[in-house]
């Protein structure tokens, strides 16, 4: 009976990975299409997938979702398995938001993209949390910047 239950239990986890593409982001071929896209191909054929990088010591760093050969969500972990940066795609260009983290958890950065360009307005903070800068871009370009200065020891102590 116990050994039943074991694997019952085995295949109703498993089942939902089975026919899932779950492959080394070093495993795909990429070559870029007539707009300089990167696509990638496993095994010569466009993928759609799943693919996750992991440390020697078993954590995921890496983690990309890829439909029709064009990377649609990017996630990079720290060692500690703490998430560090989360990209966003549409057909395979940078499209929404780009988020940074410190180790701490505190956001580093927040860009925006639309169409693989940094567009609207983009933060950045310092590790404790206070305004670093603020940058509007059109088009991938940078149209104005505001630059904080940096705490000092003092008044991080106050904030605590």
């Amino acid at each position: 009976m116990y050994k039943w239950i074991i694997l019952i239990t085995t295949v109703v986890i498993s089942w939902p990975l089975l026919g899932q593409n779950v492959v080394s982001f070093e495993e795909l071929d990429k070559k870029l299409d007539a707009k300089a896209i990167p696509v990638y191909y496993y095994q010569g054929q466009l993928y759609s997938g799943t693919t996750v990088d992991s440390f020697e010591q078993g954590q995921k760093v890496y983690y990309y979702e890829i439909l029709n050969g064009k990377i649609q969500e990017h996630t990079a972990f720290a060692y500690t398995g703490q998430q560090v940066r989360e990209f966003n795609y549409k057909n395979g260009l940078l499209d929404g938001k780009v988020i940074s983290y410190f180790g701490n958890g505190q956001k580093y950065f927040e860009d925006n993209y639309k169409n693989g360009l940094r567009e609207g307005r983009q933060y950045g903070w310092y590790k404790d949390g206070s305004p670093r800068s603020i940058i509007d871009c059109m088009g991938g370009a940078e149209i104005y910047r505001t630059d904080y200065p940096k705490p000092t020891k003092k008044e991080t102590d106050e904030k605590d």
